[in-house]
């Protein structure tokens, strides 16, 4: 059988976020993996002088790796091309990947999805799990394809959480759960020891939606008590219920 670690594979990392960042830190610390470039959303045009630079970003110049901060993917095609990665791998970007992109990398781009797809698909399946009343959670290493998070798996991990669980505290345990499966199953893809798989459509998927400021507003007389509590835990810090 094959073995990955016998090869330096080259991928192109693509995450925005704080949790990003801890990610890339993980595929960076892998002798056998060589990040070629990384891909990151710019800072906003309000951010605070302290979040210029994202934690993904100061990565890449520590680890003198070459960083782009496209407004569109597209801009970066060649560039992209021209590395000749392997693979690419996917966290927490926020923006779509479109089959151009995708073309770029011949064993695809590997994504994080902090949900047992089918199940939760979409942008926001964290607070889905917790507005559903899940008693398990849990995330999903696959491969990215033209229809949101429907592409084929690469490897799952559970876990029962309990009904009162906190946002942050769920999250910390998806993270952690999502960092400890993705370095062996990113290995032994690479290395052709498993394959991707179809999600099983016969579970019907569901599909959470882009939280917006409203989502907060709650007639405490128009819900039951148990959808209040999961809407106030859901909504926790951002956008908040009133």
């Amino acid at each position: 059988m094959p073995n990955s670690t016998d090869t330096k594979h080259r991928l192109v990392f693509f995450g925005s976020s704080a949790s990003s960042a801890l990610v890339l830190a993980n595929l960076l610390a892998e002798p056998w993996l060589e990040v070629a470039a990384i891909v990151t959303q710019s800072p906003k045009d309000h951010a605070h002088t302290h979040q210029r630079v994202s934690g993904v970003a100061q990565l890449a110049q520590d680890n003198s790796i070459r960083l782009f901060t496209p407004s569109k993917l597209s801009e970066i095609t060649d560039d992209l091309t021209q590395l000749q990665p392997t693979t690419g791998v996917l966290f927490a970007y926020g923006k779509i990947l479109h089959d151009a992109t995708l073309d770029i990398f011949p064993k695809g781009i590997v994504n994080i999805h902090p949900s047992l797809l089918p199940k939760h698909r979409g942008p926001a399946p964290l607070e889905d799990t917790i507005l559903s009343g899940d008693k398990e959670a849990g995330t999903s290493i696959m491969l990215i394809s033209s229809e949101m998070d429907a592409g084929p798996i690469l490897a799952q991990k559970s876990f029962k959480i309990a009904a009162d669980i906190p946002k942050q505290e769920l999250w910390e345990q998806l993270l952690e759960a999502s960092r400890e499966l993705l370095i062996p199953t990113l290995r032994d893809y690479l290395a052709d020891s498993i394959a991707p798989h179809p999600q099983n459509e016969s579970l019907t998927p569901t599909y959470s939606q882009l939280i917006k400021k409203h989502d907060g507003d709650i007639n405490p007389h128009a819900v039951s008590t148990a959808e209040l509590t999961r809407r106030v835990r859901a909504y926790s810090g951002w956008p908040g219920t009133r």
